[in-house]
């Protein structure tokens, strides 16, 4: 098996998309750095989520999304703790995910 760095990413990725598709996370519609992505598909080094969880999972899934950041070269530039109104937005999920993807290619 070859880990190579494509490879990692999209793992992380496939992680992040079945965690948002059982509502562990959900995306901050309201940032402003997120109506820009949304609005021109542009600035793909940002990656905006919010984290939509119990209290006990919070600390855990802060750390996935560290690492991705790390793999990916992505900043977060958003997070909020648990408890806060669930959105689920996998199309523009999908959508930012696969322009990551791309970037470097």
């Amino acid at each position: 098996m070859c880990f190579t760095y494509r490879a990692c990413r999209e793992r992380i990725v496939k992680t992040l998309y079945f965690l948002l598709k059982r509502r562990h996370l959900c995306f901050d519609h309201e940032h402003p750095v997120a109506k820009t992505v949304y609005k021109y598909g542009i600035n793909v080094n940002f990656f905006i989520l919010l984290i939509n969880i119990n209290f006990i999972f919070f600390i855990f899934y802060k750390f996935v999304l560290l690492i991705f950041c790390a793999v990916c070269n992505v900043q977060i530039v958003h997070i909020m703790g648990p408890f806060v109104s669930k959105q689920i937005a996998s199309v523009q999920f999908a959508y930012l995910t696969t322009k990551i993807l791309k970037a470097h290619h």
